[in-house]
């Protein structure tokens, strides 16, 4: 790998022309991270840089990069980098639940025997537990428990958990492998169920389960685009109730095979057998709910567990050059939201920022005027703290998701939304804080250049002119927290596989 640096020309004062170039001493494989020293001496703190690098394989060099600008920062930078309370060799959350909590948090939701359970999911963890019944009764529509005794039937506590994965750098084991260890793939699904607290009500008596009662458990998976979400571990279970009184926990695993973004759907189903005793033609009882419904549905049937399931290669940086995270699986139906702190040291310039943005547009920068040429207030969205609803039912524009675009994405009028995006974000900095380029600061936006709503967002109009919306703000901040800040998002990008198209939101603290 060769490396070059340049001094940037837009800031000839401080140079022009080549820096230093170099070339990493140790052969380095495909997808893996090459890591090159400059020169001590070389770079000064606070100059603005360009590079670009090329990698040579069996004497042959490929092309160079596209030039990449940033700011030498001598120390706020690496020490923000060193001690970031969310680095990449810490272990990954990922919001897990057992089944013991996902019952609990049933029972304790107020409504513990409700006919709707109770669900939450995550991007990687999904949870449903509810009370299952057979037979004949009425169910007090707000308490879910029979409005009056039963006199025949069967009832049980059931619990699901579903896991899915972020895989490694290499792509061949997971983050926080957990359960399954080693062996564990970013295309693996876990899943556990639990069924317990079994009764058999016969003439208004609970007796104890007759050996002819029979339980079965399985699970029914559905690949698309000719994918396959094959089983990996478990197996249908059918066994007296008196077994499943004195085990009741189960545990599978799927892995879902195919090209990048298939999805794989996963049915949970236990089905209730006696020969005397007809239940409805004792049918098939989905172990799951419906969760929690992204705030912009994009699964084809939101009452079944569904991942989408991809091999990308994915890091911290815009261009993908470092590769941290090789494939996953996330739930569709989790909403993803990038989270950030104002008492976050090495980035809270960025984060109140963003505050204000959400909280206090109509003082951010550049201002936005009604036809009167009064500054009014921004509809600037991706807030999800915001009510999704404003009173009267009408959708709330700061609630609505921000969507993440590629570098080619192109607006209505054939230029590329990142381009607009970056001019405007410059003018409104140029405009209104005229002396940051001189400083340790840099030129931040919100939305996010690397969203469609960002500065640029608008539309063409009849006479073939750019209309832009002006939901937009630019702020001056320093350097190091803006580095560090859009480390953190590509990494979030990496992490939730947020990629061209996807939504996603952010929180601030």
């Amino acid at each position: 790998m060769t490396v070059e640096i340049e001094h940037d020309p837009s800031v000839p004062s401080q140079g022009t022309g080549s820096i230093w170039s170099g070339t990493s001493g140790s052969t380095t494989s495909s997808g893996s991270t090459a890591l090159i020293t400059t020169a001590s001496g070389k770079l000064t703190n606070g100059w603005k840089v360009r590079w670009r690098a090329r990698a040579t394989a069996a004497g042959v060099n490929g092309a160079w990069t596209n030039w990449h600008s940033l700011t030498v920062s001598a120390s706020g930078l690496s020490r923000a980098v060193a001690q970031d309370p969310s680095p990449t060799d810490k272990p990954f959350n990922y919001e897990r639940m057992t089944l013991e909590q996902c019952t609990q948090v049933r029972k304790d939701s107020g409504r513990p025997y409700h006919a709707f359970g109770w669900a939450k999911v995550t991007p990687y963890t999904a949870c449903y537990s509810r009370w299952k019944g057979w037979g004949v009764y009425k169910v007090n529509a707000i308490t879910g428990l029979p409005a009056e005794p039963i006199e025949n039937g069967v009832m049980m506590e059931t619990s699901l958990v579903m896991n899915t994965y972020l895989g490694t750098q290499d792509g061949n084991g997971v983050q926080g492998a957990g359960v399954g260890g080693s062996a564990l793939r970013p295309r693996d699904i876990s899943v556990f169920t639990s069924v317990k607290n079994i009764k058999v009500i016969k003439d208004g008596q609970e007796i104890p389960p007759p050996d002819d009662f029979k339980l079965e458990l399985d699970v029914d998976t559905i690949g698309s685009d000719g994918s396959s979400c094959d089983w990996i571990i478990g197996a249908r279970r059918t066994e007296p109730l008196s077994k499943w009184i004195a085990d009741g926990y189960d545990e599978f695993l799927f892995r879902s095979n195919g090209d990048n973004f298939v999805t794989c759907t996963i049915k949970p189903t236990i089905w209730l057998y006696h020969p005397a005793w007809i239940f409805e033609s004792n049918p098939k009882v989905p172990l799951w709910a419906k969760p929690e419904i992204e705030r912009v549905p994009s699964r084809r049937d939101p009452l079944v567990p569904t991942v989408r399931c991809d091999s990308l290669a994915m890091g911290p940086n815009k261009d993908e050059y470092i590769v941290i995270y090789k494939g996953a699986c996330r739930f569709l139906g989790a909403d993803r939201v990038f989270r950030m702190s104002r008492s976050d040291q090495y980035t809270q310039e960025v984060a109140q920022h963003i505050w204000d943005a959400f909280y206090d547009s109509a003082n951010t920068k550049p201002p936005k005027r009604n036809d009167f040429g009064e500054i009014v207030r921004k509809d600037i969205p991706g807030n999800y703290d915001a009510p999704r609803f404003l009173p009267g039912g009408v959708e709330n524009p700061s609630g609505k998701a921000l969507t993440k675009i590629n570098d080619g994405a192109l607006a209505a009028d054939g230029k590329k939304m990142r381009g607009k995006n970056r001019y405007w974000t410059r003018k409104a900095c140029l405009d209104h804080y005229p002396d940051w380029t001189e400083k340790d600061q840099q030129c931040d936006e919100f939305p996010f250049a690397s969203t469609k709503e960002g500065a640029g967002d608008g539309f063409l109009t009849t006479d073939g002119k750019w209309f832009r919306w002006e939901n937009a703000s630019a702020r001056a901040v320093k350097t190091a927290h803006n580095q560090v800040a859009g480390r953190d998002l590509w990494l979030f990008y990496a992490r939730y596989r947020v990629v061209n198209n996807s939504k996603f939101w952010v929180s601030v603290k």
